[in-house]
């Protein structure tokens, strides 16, 4: 059987893992084989063939004419079924998807001469060997996905995982102030926020300070995403949550890239102002200076989050990469309150001169009240911030 060695760099950090039973990043390719009179056919050999990379595994029918391929790397497979004195059968498009056990059936008819039977997808839509309660999200699903742009993180996949049946996000007196410090946002069918569990490609993806995950993951750089809720088997552990499990995208025999980009700016997508709705305002209007509208004012927010992703063959059929870069600039205004002296406070006598030099410096710290009307002593500012999070991502690929 051709095995993967697969190399992931997130960021700075470089892990490698090769496949081992505990990591289910692979699905399953397994069925029988009978003859036209309903027998089972040992020795028929099965070949399925990945369509984006040429990678193939090989299997035989044991006595009883079953077959099992683990270990396969999600994506779209060609199956074939062989065995001399028989026709050869070809089920192509066959989807495969991360801890997924698909079943694929053959009848072979007896020939003469070699022939071959093509047949375009054919394996069972219901999972037919697993009874776990999950849900999957391929590429195209999670382009349809909205997810916000606005926080530190970005466009984070392990956002979509509050979106599957049974997950909701933690509050109310199950809430992180109730429970402790520490947890993720993702609360599967009455557990708590601590008890779910993080992977990327099979590798723990925990933070175990606060038990959330450890490093965010970009929807760009993911192929296939899943949220088990219940009824998962032994070979998941750490929680007993939800199972949450990115497994990112690799390159193909086929160059591809993308370019993206999302912007933000309340200044100018703002609808129009109404009496209760904040309004942009004027800098005298911030301070208090001069007379806010009575819907308030809103502070300046803009956000640009872009980046892109390509990937493709160093050797075709053998070595593979995708890389990926994202930034999300995040500017604007904060809206900030202080209690400080009132003028009258500012005088300052302390029967020396160096002591009264260094209160008035102190004093000048702090800003003249602005907000009276509010409280004699406050001060109210909108104060600028600026953060940039850049996220990078990379991974090869070799078949051996």
């Amino acid at each position: 059987m051709v095995r993967r060695f697969t190399a992931i760099v997130v960021g700075m950090l470089a892990l490698c893992a090769s496949w081992a039973s505990g990591q289910v990043i692979t699905g399953t390719i397994e069925g029988r084989v009978k003859d036209p009179q309903g027998a089972m056919l040992p020795g028929v050999t099965i070949t399925a063939v990945n369509t984006a990379t040429s990678t193939k595994f090989v299997g035989v029918t044991t006595s009883e004419g079953l077959y099992r391929l683990p270990f396969l790397p999600s994506g779209l497979y060609n199956i074939s079924a062989e065995l001399s004195g028989f026709r050869t059968e070809t089920r192509q498009g066959i989807d495969v998807r991360v801890n997924d056990s698909v079943v694929v059936d053959f009848d072979l008819a007896v020939a003469a001469v070699a022939e071959t039977i093509i047949v375009t997808g054919g394996s069972s839509a219901v999972q037919l060997t697993r009874s776990e309660l999950k849900r999957t999200y391929d590429e195209a699903a999670l382009k349809e996905i909205p997810l916000a742009t606005s926080d530190a993180v970005g466009r984070n996949v392990y956002g979509v995982a509050t979106k599957a049946p049974g997950v909701t996000t933690p509050g109310g007196r199950f809430g992180r102030a109730f429970l402790g410090s520490g947890g993720g946002d993702v609360v599967a069918n009455g557990t708590t926020a601590r008890s779910t569990n993080y992977e990327l490609d099979g590798i723990s993806n925990i933070d175990p300070e606060d038990n959330d995950y450890r490093t965010p993951v970009s929807v760009e750089g993911v192929r296939e995403f899943e949220v088990l809720t219940a009824n998962y088997n032994a070979e998941f552990g750490r929680a007993g949550g939800a199972q949450v499990r990115a497994i990112s995208k690799s390159g193909t025999n086929l160059f591809h890239g993308s370019a993206f980009e999302y912007f933000y700016d309340n200044q100018r997508f703002q609808s129009a102002a109404t009496e209760v709705q904040a309004r942009r305002c004027t800098a005298d209007q911030i301070a208090g200076l001069a007379t806010a509208p009575a819907g308030g004012c809103f502070g300046e927010f803009r956000t640009n989050l872009f980046g892109g992703t390509a990937g493709g063959p160093a050797v075709r059929n053998r070595l593979f990469y995708f890389a990926m870069f994202e930034n999300n600039i995040r500017r604007g205004t904060n809206s900030s309150t202080a209690t400080v002296p009132l003028p009258s406070e500012r005088t300052v006598n302390t029967g020396s001169a160096r002591g009264d030099q260094i209160v008035r410096e102190w004093l000048s710290l702090y800003p003249v009240p602005n907000r009276e009307v509010i409280n004699p002593r406050r001060y109210q500012n909108n104060v600028p911030f600026a953060y940039d999070t850049p996220n990078t991502f990379g991974r090869t690929d070799y078949n051996w």
